[in-house]
Protein backbone atom coordinates (compact mmCIF):
# COMPACT_ATOMS: atom_id res chain seq x y z
CA UNK A 1 0.00 0.00 0.00
CA UNK A 2 2.72 2.28 0.80
CA UNK A 3 4.54 1.97 -2.13
CA UNK A 4 1.21 2.40 -4.33
CA UNK A 5 1.30 5.63 -2.55
CA UNK A 6 4.44 6.69 -3.52
CA UNK A 7 3.83 5.90 -6.98
CA UNK A 8 0.89 7.67 -7.62
CA UNK A 9 2.41 10.80 -5.91
CA UNK A 10 5.01 10.39 -8.61
CA UNK A 11 2.62 9.42 -11.55
CA UNK A 12 0.51 12.78 -10.63
CA UNK A 13 2.35 15.24 -8.32
CA UNK A 14 5.02 15.31 -11.14
CA UNK A 15 2.55 17.39 -12.98
CA UNK A 16 2.96 20.03 -10.62
CA UNK A 17 6.72 19.88 -9.83
CA UNK A 18 9.31 17.50 -9.42
CA UNK A 19 10.90 17.33 -6.16
CA UNK A 20 12.28 14.16 -6.77
CA UNK A 21 15.56 12.96 -9.33
CA UNK A 22 13.73 9.59 -10.53
CA UNK A 23 17.02 7.88 -11.89
CA UNK A 24 18.36 6.12 -8.37
CA UNK A 25 15.00 6.48 -6.53
CA UNK A 26 15.11 3.87 -3.37
CA UNK A 27 12.47 4.67 -0.56
CA UNK A 28 14.46 2.60 1.84
CA UNK A 29 16.67 6.15 1.88
CA UNK A 30 14.38 8.77 2.24
CA UNK A 31 13.57 9.98 5.55
CA UNK A 32 10.23 9.06 7.14
CA UNK A 33 9.50 12.94 7.65
CA UNK A 34 9.54 13.29 3.65
CA UNK A 35 7.66 9.59 2.85
CA UNK A 36 5.11 10.95 5.15
CA UNK A 37 4.34 13.89 3.03
CA UNK A 38 4.62 12.00 0.23
CA UNK A 39 1.91 9.35 1.29
CA UNK A 40 -0.31 11.64 2.35
CA UNK A 41 0.37 13.53 -1.11
CA UNK A 42 -0.36 10.22 -3.05
CA UNK A 43 -3.16 9.57 -0.67
CA UNK A 44 -4.77 12.49 -2.51
CA UNK A 45 -4.72 10.61 -5.54
CA UNK A 46 -6.26 7.49 -4.65
CA UNK A 47 -9.87 6.40 -5.73
CA UNK A 48 -10.82 4.61 -3.17
CA UNK A 49 -10.64 6.66 0.39
CA UNK A 50 -12.25 4.78 3.32
CA UNK A 51 -13.41 7.02 6.11
CA UNK A 52 -11.28 5.59 8.47
CA UNK A 53 -7.70 5.42 6.69
CA UNK A 54 -8.75 9.44 5.54
CA UNK A 55 -8.99 10.42 9.14
CA UNK A 56 -5.56 8.40 10.16
CA UNK A 57 -3.74 9.88 6.79
CA UNK A 58 -4.66 13.25 8.00
CA UNK A 59 -3.62 12.45 11.59
CA UNK A 60 -0.44 11.41 10.47
CA UNK A 61 -0.11 14.15 8.10
CA UNK A 62 -0.26 17.14 11.08
CA UNK A 63 1.67 15.32 13.64
CA UNK A 64 4.28 15.30 11.33
CA UNK A 65 4.42 18.46 10.17
CA UNK A 66 5.96 19.34 13.32
CA UNK A 67 8.79 16.91 13.00
CA UNK A 68 9.21 18.79 9.53
CA UNK A 69 9.48 22.57 10.75
CA UNK A 70 11.61 22.02 13.56
CA UNK A 71 14.88 20.48 11.57
CA UNK A 72 16.16 22.46 8.71
CA UNK A 73 17.47 19.46 6.14
CA UNK A 74 16.90 19.61 2.44
CA UNK A 75 14.63 16.63 2.83
CA UNK A 76 12.42 18.40 4.83
CA UNK A 77 12.52 21.37 2.93
CA UNK A 78 10.97 18.85 -0.24
CA UNK A 79 8.38 17.70 2.68
CA UNK A 80 7.76 21.50 3.38
CA UNK A 81 7.13 22.42 -0.25
CA UNK A 82 4.84 19.29 -0.15
CA UNK A 83 2.54 20.76 3.21
CA UNK A 84 2.71 24.54 1.48
CA UNK A 85 1.01 23.11 -1.89
CA UNK A 86 -1.69 20.92 -0.04
CA UNK A 87 -2.46 23.71 2.30
CA UNK A 88 -2.36 26.58 -1.28
CA UNK A 89 -4.81 23.70 -2.62
CA UNK A 90 -7.26 23.55 -0.14
CA UNK A 91 -7.45 27.36 0.02
CA UNK A 92 -5.46 27.73 3.36
CA UNK A 93 -3.58 30.63 2.04
CA UNK A 94 -2.36 32.06 5.84
CA UNK A 95 -1.00 28.64 6.63
CA UNK A 96 0.64 28.24 3.22
CA UNK A 97 2.25 31.67 3.33
CA UNK A 98 3.41 31.02 6.80
CA UNK A 99 5.21 27.72 5.36
CA UNK A 100 6.55 29.62 2.21
CA UNK A 101 8.03 32.31 4.73
CA UNK A 102 9.74 28.92 6.64
CA UNK A 103 10.35 27.63 3.77
CA UNK A 104 12.36 30.42 2.60
CA UNK A 105 14.50 30.77 5.18
CA UNK A 106 15.28 27.35 5.79
CA UNK A 107 16.70 27.26 1.87
CA UNK A 108 19.06 29.84 2.46
CA UNK A 109 20.07 28.23 5.48
CA UNK A 110 21.33 25.27 4.21
CA UNK A 111 22.78 27.34 0.90
CA UNK A 112 20.66 25.35 -1.67
CA UNK A 113 20.65 28.96 -3.27
CA UNK A 114 24.68 28.66 -3.83
CA UNK A 115 25.55 26.77 -7.36
CA UNK A 116 27.97 24.11 -6.61
CA UNK A 117 29.73 21.26 -8.30
CA UNK A 118 30.23 19.27 -5.00
CA UNK A 119 27.16 17.29 -5.29
CA UNK A 120 25.94 14.47 -7.36
CA UNK A 121 23.86 15.73 -11.02
CA UNK A 122 20.80 14.73 -9.71
CA UNK A 123 21.06 16.41 -6.66
CA UNK A 124 22.27 19.65 -8.27
CA UNK A 125 18.78 19.53 -10.30
CA UNK A 126 16.54 18.87 -7.24
CA UNK A 127 18.79 21.65 -5.14
CA UNK A 128 18.11 24.05 -8.46
CA UNK A 129 14.65 23.00 -9.14
CA UNK A 130 13.76 23.26 -5.70
CA UNK A 131 14.79 26.61 -5.07
CA UNK A 132 13.21 28.25 -8.10
CA UNK A 133 10.12 26.75 -7.15
CA UNK A 134 10.19 28.34 -3.69
CA UNK A 135 11.76 31.54 -5.57
CA UNK A 136 8.48 31.72 -7.88
CA UNK A 137 6.29 31.45 -5.13
CA UNK A 138 7.44 33.95 -3.11
CA UNK A 139 6.68 36.19 -6.40
CA UNK A 140 3.05 34.70 -6.75
CA UNK A 141 2.40 35.25 -3.10
CA UNK A 142 3.71 38.77 -2.73
CA UNK A 143 1.93 40.02 -5.69
CA UNK A 144 1.59 43.49 -7.02
CA UNK A 145 0.89 44.79 -3.41
CA UNK A 146 5.08 43.29 -2.53
CA UNK A 147 3.77 41.62 0.29
CA UNK A 148 6.88 39.90 0.91
CA UNK A 149 9.13 39.33 3.63
CA UNK A 150 12.66 41.62 4.39
CA UNK A 151 14.34 40.23 1.15
CA UNK A 152 14.11 40.09 -2.87
CA UNK A 153 13.00 36.92 -4.44
CA UNK A 154 15.72 35.32 -6.13
CA UNK A 155 14.71 33.50 -9.24
CA UNK A 156 17.91 31.95 -10.93
CA UNK A 157 19.13 32.27 -14.21
CA UNK A 158 16.93 30.05 -16.84
CA UNK A 159 18.95 26.42 -16.74
CA UNK A 160 18.68 24.33 -20.12
CA UNK A 161 19.36 20.95 -17.99
CA UNK A 162 16.28 22.34 -15.48
CA UNK A 163 13.38 21.36 -18.64
CA UNK A 164 15.22 17.71 -20.30
CA UNK A 165 12.34 16.09 -20.93
CA UNK A 166 14.27 12.82 -19.96
CA UNK A 167 14.53 14.58 -16.43
CA UNK A 168 10.78 14.12 -16.10
CA UNK A 169 10.86 10.39 -17.23
CA UNK A 170 9.16 8.11 -14.91
CA UNK A 171 11.02 4.98 -14.22
CA UNK A 172 9.52 1.66 -15.83
CA UNK A 173 8.93 -0.11 -12.65
CA UNK A 174 6.58 2.81 -11.56
CA UNK A 175 4.57 2.95 -14.39
CA UNK A 176 1.04 0.86 -14.76
CA UNK A 177 1.29 -0.13 -18.35
CA UNK A 178 -2.45 -0.64 -18.56
CA UNK A 179 -2.63 3.38 -18.11
CA UNK A 180 0.28 4.63 -19.26
CA UNK A 181 2.56 2.94 -21.72
CA UNK A 182 6.57 4.08 -22.81
CA UNK A 183 5.27 6.29 -25.00
CA UNK A 184 3.10 8.20 -23.08
CA UNK A 185 5.44 8.34 -20.51
CA UNK A 186 8.12 10.28 -23.58
CA UNK A 187 4.92 12.69 -23.93
CA UNK A 188 3.77 13.78 -20.37
CA UNK A 189 7.81 13.95 -20.24
CA UNK A 190 7.84 16.20 -22.84
CA UNK A 191 4.76 18.32 -21.41
CA UNK A 192 5.68 18.56 -17.86
CA UNK A 193 9.72 19.94 -19.23
CA UNK A 194 7.58 22.49 -21.38
CA UNK A 195 5.32 23.34 -18.80
CA UNK A 196 8.49 24.08 -16.74
CA UNK A 197 9.90 25.94 -19.09
CA UNK A 198 6.76 28.32 -19.73
CA UNK A 199 5.77 28.55 -15.94
CA UNK A 200 9.84 30.22 -15.07
CA UNK A 201 9.15 31.76 -18.49
CA UNK A 202 5.98 34.10 -17.24
CA UNK A 203 6.68 34.18 -13.43
CA UNK A 204 9.56 37.11 -14.45
CA UNK A 205 6.79 39.28 -15.82
CA UNK A 206 5.59 39.82 -12.32
CA UNK A 207 8.74 40.68 -10.84
CA UNK A 208 8.52 44.40 -10.01
CA UNK A 209 11.08 45.18 -7.31
CA UNK A 210 13.41 47.57 -10.37
CA UNK A 211 10.31 49.26 -12.12
CA UNK A 212 11.28 52.86 -12.92
CA UNK A 213 7.94 53.86 -14.24
CA UNK A 214 7.46 57.01 -12.80
CA UNK A 215 4.18 58.17 -14.30
CA UNK A 216 0.68 56.67 -15.38
CA UNK A 217 1.04 56.32 -18.99
CA UNK A 218 4.78 54.82 -18.53
CA UNK A 219 2.89 52.52 -15.65
CA UNK A 220 0.12 51.75 -18.08
CA UNK A 221 2.50 51.17 -21.02
CA UNK A 222 4.62 48.65 -18.55
CA UNK A 223 1.49 46.31 -18.25
CA UNK A 224 0.60 46.39 -21.80
CA UNK A 225 3.96 45.32 -22.66
CA UNK A 226 4.65 42.56 -20.36
CA UNK A 227 0.27 41.33 -21.22
CA UNK A 228 2.12 41.33 -24.61
CA UNK A 229 4.83 39.31 -23.52
CA UNK A 230 2.65 36.74 -21.45
CA UNK A 231 0.68 36.46 -24.96
CA UNK A 232 3.80 35.50 -26.63
CA UNK A 233 4.71 32.94 -24.40
CA UNK A 234 0.98 31.51 -24.13
CA UNK A 235 1.14 31.32 -28.25
CA UNK A 236 4.52 29.51 -28.15
CA UNK A 237 3.38 27.14 -26.24
CA UNK A 238 -0.13 26.59 -27.86
CA UNK A 239 2.44 26.00 -31.16
CA UNK A 240 4.39 23.29 -29.00
CA UNK A 241 1.03 21.49 -28.44
CA UNK A 242 -0.04 22.10 -32.19
CA UNK A 243 3.49 20.10 -33.20
CA UNK A 244 2.66 17.46 -30.28
CA UNK A 245 -0.75 16.51 -31.12
CA UNK A 246 0.51 15.43 -34.88
CA UNK A 247 3.56 13.53 -33.02
CA UNK A 248 1.06 11.89 -30.57
CA UNK A 249 -2.01 12.09 -32.84
CA UNK A 250 -3.04 9.03 -30.20
CA UNK A 251 -2.98 11.15 -26.71
CA UNK A 252 -5.20 13.72 -28.45
CA UNK A 253 -6.82 13.78 -25.58
CA UNK A 254 -4.06 13.98 -23.00
CA UNK A 255 -2.54 16.77 -24.95
CA UNK A 256 -5.70 18.85 -24.75
CA UNK A 257 -6.58 18.43 -21.02
CA UNK A 258 -2.67 19.29 -20.43
CA UNK A 259 -3.42 22.66 -22.87
CA UNK A 260 -6.39 23.59 -20.78
CA UNK A 261 -4.60 23.72 -17.56
CA UNK A 262 -2.10 26.60 -18.45
CA UNK A 263 -5.13 28.85 -18.63
CA UNK A 264 -5.82 29.43 -14.51
CA UNK A 265 -2.08 30.50 -14.16
CA UNK A 266 -2.46 32.31 -17.32
CA UNK A 267 -5.31 34.71 -16.08
CA UNK A 268 -3.50 34.75 -12.62
CA UNK A 269 -0.48 36.43 -14.14
CA UNK A 270 -2.16 38.37 -16.03
CA UNK A 271 -4.51 39.74 -12.79
CA UNK A 272 -1.18 40.15 -10.93
CA UNK A 273 0.07 42.87 -13.83
CA UNK A 274 -3.12 44.50 -14.00
CA UNK A 275 -3.18 44.79 -10.35
CA UNK A 276 0.13 46.68 -10.50
CA UNK A 277 -0.63 49.45 -12.65
CA UNK A 278 -3.99 49.92 -11.24
CA UNK A 279 -2.72 50.31 -7.43
CA UNK A 280 0.20 52.37 -8.22
CA UNK A 281 -1.20 54.78 -10.74
CA UNK A 282 -2.60 58.34 -9.75
CA UNK A 283 -5.50 58.48 -11.87
CA UNK A 284 -6.85 54.86 -12.57
CA UNK A 285 -7.11 53.54 -16.16
CA UNK A 286 -9.71 52.89 -18.18
CA UNK A 287 -7.57 50.80 -20.45
CA UNK A 288 -6.43 48.76 -17.54
CA UNK A 289 -9.52 48.58 -16.05
CA UNK A 290 -11.33 47.18 -19.19
CA UNK A 291 -8.63 44.73 -19.93
CA UNK A 292 -8.55 43.54 -16.10
CA UNK A 293 -12.58 42.91 -16.74
CA UNK A 294 -11.84 41.48 -19.89
CA UNK A 295 -9.50 38.97 -18.41
CA UNK A 296 -11.58 38.29 -14.97
CA UNK A 297 -15.10 37.57 -17.64
CA UNK A 298 -12.46 34.98 -19.63
CA UNK A 299 -11.48 33.56 -16.61
CA UNK A 300 -15.14 33.06 -15.05
CA UNK A 301 -16.22 31.14 -18.51
CA UNK A 302 -13.12 29.13 -17.72
CA UNK A 303 -13.96 27.88 -14.38
CA UNK A 304 -18.11 27.40 -15.58
CA UNK A 305 -16.36 24.83 -17.59
CA UNK A 306 -13.95 23.23 -15.23
CA UNK A 307 -15.38 22.98 -11.70
CA UNK A 308 -12.01 21.11 -10.69
CA UNK A 309 -10.16 23.73 -10.94
CA UNK A 310 -8.11 25.09 -7.14
CA UNK A 311 -10.45 27.13 -5.06
CA UNK A 312 -7.61 29.60 -4.91
CA UNK A 313 -8.61 30.80 -8.28
CA UNK A 314 -12.21 30.84 -7.46
CA UNK A 315 -11.46 33.39 -4.73
CA UNK A 316 -8.97 35.46 -7.12
CA UNK A 317 -11.67 35.71 -9.64
CA UNK A 318 -13.96 37.01 -7.00
CA UNK A 319 -11.81 39.05 -5.02
CA UNK A 320 -10.79 40.38 -8.39
CA UNK A 321 -14.17 41.22 -9.22
CA UNK A 322 -15.42 43.29 -6.17
CA UNK A 323 -12.41 45.59 -6.47
CA UNK A 324 -12.98 46.80 -9.32
CA UNK A 325 -16.93 46.59 -8.63
CA UNK A 326 -17.06 50.35 -7.81
CA UNK A 327 -15.66 51.94 -11.09
CA UNK A 328 -18.38 50.20 -13.36
CA UNK A 329 -22.11 51.03 -14.14
CA UNK A 330 -24.68 49.57 -12.59
CA UNK A 331 -25.55 46.75 -15.35
CA UNK A 332 -22.07 45.60 -14.72
CA UNK A 333 -22.14 45.77 -11.37
CA UNK A 334 -25.49 43.58 -11.51
CA UNK A 335 -23.71 40.90 -13.51
CA UNK A 336 -20.33 41.02 -11.34
CA UNK A 337 -22.32 40.50 -8.18
CA UNK A 338 -24.59 37.50 -9.70
CA UNK A 339 -21.23 36.05 -10.84
CA UNK A 340 -19.46 36.06 -7.32
CA UNK A 341 -22.89 34.94 -5.92
CA UNK A 342 -22.81 31.71 -8.47
CA UNK A 343 -19.17 30.68 -7.18
CA UNK A 344 -19.68 31.55 -3.75
CA UNK A 345 -22.56 28.64 -3.76
CA UNK A 346 -20.16 26.13 -5.30
CA UNK A 347 -17.72 26.65 -2.25
CA UNK A 348 -17.66 24.02 0.37
CA UNK A 349 -19.63 24.94 3.66
CA UNK A 350 -16.19 22.99 4.94
CA UNK A 351 -14.45 25.73 4.14
CA UNK A 352 -16.17 28.18 6.64
CA UNK A 353 -13.56 28.91 9.20
CA UNK A 354 -11.32 29.67 6.15
CA UNK A 355 -10.61 33.44 6.54
CA UNK A 356 -10.93 34.26 2.89
CA UNK A 357 -14.34 32.19 2.85
CA UNK A 358 -15.63 34.25 5.83
CA UNK A 359 -13.92 37.69 4.02
CA UNK A 360 -16.13 36.72 0.81
CA UNK A 361 -19.32 35.80 2.74
CA UNK A 362 -18.85 39.38 4.46
CA UNK A 363 -18.56 41.21 1.32
CA UNK A 364 -21.62 39.71 -0.08
CA UNK A 365 -23.33 40.42 2.80
CA UNK A 366 -22.52 44.20 3.23
CA UNK A 367 -23.36 44.62 -0.92
CA UNK A 368 -26.74 42.80 -0.40
CA UNK A 369 -27.55 45.75 2.11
Amino acid sequence: VWLDLIRLHILHYSEFVRLLSYSNLNPNCIPQTLLIAIYYSGYQFRKDKPPALTKYMERLFDLNFRKVICKPSFQNLQALYIYMNEYFGSGKLSLSRACLAHITRMSYALGIHINTNRFSNDTKFERKNLFREISSFDLLFSGSFKLKPSYIAELPNLDPSLYRASKYLIPENLLNSEIINNRLNMLKSTMNSFKKLYGNKTIELIRFDFVSATNDIELEKLCKDRLDLLNKSYNELTATVRKLKIEYSEFTKEIEIFEIKFHPSRFHIALIILEYGRINQFNSSQALLRETLKVCDNMYFYLQQDPNTLDFYNYLLCFTYLSILKQLDQIESGIIISRVNNIFETLSPDEFNNLNYLMLSSALKIIKK
